[in-house]
C-alpha cells in the first residue's frame, strides 16, 4: 500500500500550510498577496495554530532577525551598486524594506509554528486537541502541574476531563 505523498518541508512552509498535515492552509489566501487574518484551526487536522494568548511572541524574535538580514542585504547591494556611504545606504535599504515588513511579520508566524511543532508536537486527531486535554490535579480537585505530579503518590492523582469529571488516574 503506498502512503500520500508529503510536499517537502520547505515548499509548505512557503505555501503557508498545516505543519502537521502539509495541506490545510495557515492563511485563507497567500500571505505575499495582501495581509490576510489567520486561521485559527487547520481546516484538514483541526491543528490549533495558535496554541495560547502570547503565543507568537517567538516570531517577534524571527521577523526582527529576517528584517535585519534583509536589511543588511539591500543595503550591501545598494553599496555594491552604488558607491554611496554606508549610512545612506542603510536608510535607503530601510525605505525598500518598509512595504516588506507586513508579509514578513506574517512569514515569520508561519516559521514560528513550524519550529514550535518540529520540538514540542501537539497529538493528532480531534480527540487530542490542547483545549480538551486531561489536566493532572490532586485528589481533591486542584490542579497540579504536571512536571509537579510525580511529587505525589498515584493514587492521590486524578484526571480532570472536560465535561466528563474528575475521576482516578490509577484506577
Amino acid at each position: 500500500m503506498t502512503r500520500p505523498k508529503q510536499s517537502s518541508t520547505l515548499a509548505a512552509i512557503l505555501r503557508q500550510r498545516c505543519p502537521r498535515c502539509r495541506k490545510g492552509g495557515i492563511f485563507p489566501y497567500s500571505i505575499f498577496r495582501g495581509f490576510p487574518k489567520m486561521c485559527p484551526r487547520c481546516s484538514i487536522c483541526d491543528l490549533k495554530f495558535q496554541r495560547e494568548e502570547g503565543y507568537f511572541l517567538g516570531a517577534m524574535y524571527i521577523s526582527f532577525g529576517l528584517a535585519l538580514a534583509i536589511i543588511a542585504l539591500i543595503a550591501a547591494l545598494l553599496w555594491a551598486v552604488t558607491g554611496w556611504r554606508i549610512t545612506k545606504d542603510v536608510i535607503w535599504a530601510v525605505v525598500l524594506f518598509v512595504p516588506l515588513a507586513p508579509s514578513i511579520s506574517l512569514f515569520a508566524r508561519v516559521l514560528w509554528i513550524y519550529l514550535d511543532q518540529t520540538f514540542d508536537p501537539e497529538p493528532s486527531g480531534n480527540a487530542h486537541r490542547s483545549d480538551e486535554l486531561a489536566k493532572v490535579c490532586n485528589f481533591n480537585g486542584s490542579a497540579v502541574d504536571k512536571d509537579k505530579a510525580d511529587r505525589f503518590p498515584a493514587h492521590h492523582l486524578c484526571v480532570r476531563r472536560p465535561g466528563r469529571g474528575i475521576r482516578r488516574k490509577c484506577d
